[in-house]
């Protein structure tokens, strides 16, 4: 409970934590873990770009100015994002479905 930062300090703290937690060596993800996460963060930006497009389309709407095309493409966008996360979700639990051991029968 020393409220000075010191190297001596700094020292002292981290030999007393490297002799009460047991070495665990790191190891590299496998490569479906790598997939899962490239996945997910592509879902994720894809529900960013959801959500601007979702915005535009809401100030397009609030304008007199915006020609009928434009509120039917902003609306086109929107569905096919909304394709392709569902897509990408799908994908993603087959994977985790895959790699738990869940067969279509079983009920996962």
């Amino acid at each position: 409970m020393c409220r000075s930062k010191t190297d001596a300090a700094d020292a002292a703290v981290l030999a007393e934590f490297s002799m009460r937690m047991e070495f665990k060596a790191w190891q590299r993800p496998s490569r479906g873990a790598l997939a899962l996460r490239a996945i997910g963060r592509h879902i994720e930006a894809l529900g960013l770009e959801h959500t601007r497009t979702n915005n535009r389309l809401h100030a397009a709407l609030g304008s007199i100015g915006t020609p009928r095309c434009v509120v039917e493409d902003l609306k086109r966008s929107l569905a096919g994002l909304e394709r392709r996360m569902l897509k990408l979700r799908r994908e993603a639990r087959t994977q985790i479905d895959a790699r738990i051991g869940c067969g279509s029968s079983s009920g996962c």
